[in-house]
């Protein structure tokens, strides 16, 4: 909780980012199959590459859904 509120905070040292890659890491270790970052600010630390399974950040998720409803027939394709 400490790592997330340091973001939330604006903290951008490598210790919080530290710290939210190994949370990361114990949640995998515990069995999760993908992470979801479930604070906005999360990824601004936690990179998806520092974390063996899918990193879901919730702000692109929103902001994909929120193109597909806006533009049904413009063909938007997710681009990942």
């Amino acid at each position: 909780m400490d790592a997330i509120a340091a973001v939330k905070a604006g903290a951008v040292d490598e210790s919080v980012s530290r710290a939210l890659t190994s949370v990361a890491e114990s949640l995998v270790e515990a069995g999760a199959h993908t992470v979801i970052a479930g604070c906005t600010e999360i990824v601004l630390r936690l990179r998806a590459d520092s974390v063996e399974v899918p990193l879901l950040d919730p702000a692109q998720l929103l902001a994909e859904r929120v193109v597909r409803i806006a533009m049904p027939t413009a063909g938007y394709r997710k681009a990942m």
